[in-house]
């Protein structure tokens, strides 16, 4: 019984090494786990963002192809292309993320454009360097506001991102 007690022991110290380890590397290491973080979440919240940031952190800078199934139900993307004919663009689409989080992490603001065969949405993605950029986080019970430059903890490149899907019109 005792030997079993003193393994207790032995096994709770390294336990507790192991979790100061953890904390001291995020407290030294905060912005990175933060986007890490940020990429993660956005994974369940977001998917559309957590790829352009995964992309923007680890990518090369080769344009990103996003997956239209969310973006071309988003009551923005909906409300632009009512408003487009074939062969017309939109030059720059912004709004305030509270008309849709989920499409204002990952685009915004965006570039849109009719074609006969549907829509393409454009982004550059350079985040900002300054620290004068801010981003709100919904977390549902409270809102906090992270800068862009928060990102640059990690070796990015800029790239653009796409979305392409057909007018729902010809489905």
């Amino acid at each position: 019984m005792e030997k079993n007690y003193f393994k207790l022991v032995a096994v709770m110290k390294y336990v507790k090494l192991i979790a100061l380890t953890i904390v001291a590397c995020m407290i030294i290491f905060y912005k990175k786990t933060l986007v890490l973080m940020m990429i993660l979440g956005g994974y369940f919240v977001s998917p559309e963002a957590s790829d352009i940031l995964t992309h923007y952190c680890f990518g090369s800078g080769d344009t990103l192809y996003l997956d239209s199934s969310y973006i071309k139900r988003s009551p923005v993307i909906k409300r632009e292309i009512n408003k487009l004919k074939i062969g017309e663009a939109v030059e720059r689409v912004g709004f305030k993320q509270k008309d849709d989080w989920r499409l204002s992490y990952a685009l915004n603001p965006f570039k849109i454009k009719r074609t006969r065969e549907g829509y393409e949405i454009y982004q550059w993605i350079e985040f900002d360097q300054t620290g004068k950029v801010p981003t709100k986080l919904n977390l549902g019970i409270t809102k906090i506001t992270v800068n862009d430059a928060v990102v640059h903890a990690f070796d990015c490149k800029p790239f653009w991102v796409i979305c392409k899907f057909k007018n729902p019109e010809l489905n």
